[in-house]
C-alpha cells in the first residue's frame, strides 16, 4: 500500500499544498544556508561538477515560483513504478522477504 500510495497517479496535489511547501522549503535553506568555507569544503570532498553546481535543496528562485502545474507533471513524470526501487537491511530470511 505504501508504494501504491507512492505511485498514485490520481494524486490530488493542490495548488494550496504547494504554495505552503513554497515557504517550508525556504525555511530549510535558510537554517542550511551554506557559508562559504562549506561550499569550499564540499567542493574539494565531491570534485565533481555536477555536485559542485548547486546545493542539493536547489535554486530559491525555482522553487518559490514553481507552479502547482509543475510540480504535478513533476510527480507524473518521475513518481512511477518502474522508477522506484527498495532496499532491505537487516537479519532476516531473505526467501521469506522476497
Amino acid at each position: 500500500l505504501f508504494f501504491q500510495d507512492i505511485a498514485n497517479q490520481d494524486a490530488a496535489i493542490s495548488d494550496e499544498a504547494v504554495k505552503g511547501e513554497h515557504n517550508v522549503i525556504a525555511e530549510e535553506w535558510r537554517m542550511r544556508n551554506p557559508k562559504n568555507y562549506l561550499i569550499s569544503l564540499l567542493k574539494d570532498i565531491y570534485n565533481h561538477p555536477q555536485y559542485n553546481n548547486r546545493m542539493p535543496l536547489g535554486d530559491m528562485d525555482i522553487i518559490q515560483n514553481c507552479t502547482p502545474e509543475l510540480v504535478r507533471n513533476f510527480y507524473k513524470r518521475w513518481y512511477q513504478p518502474q522508477n522506484m526501487a527498495v532496499v532491505v537491511v537487516g537479519d532476516f530470511d531473505t526467501d521469506q522477504m522476497e
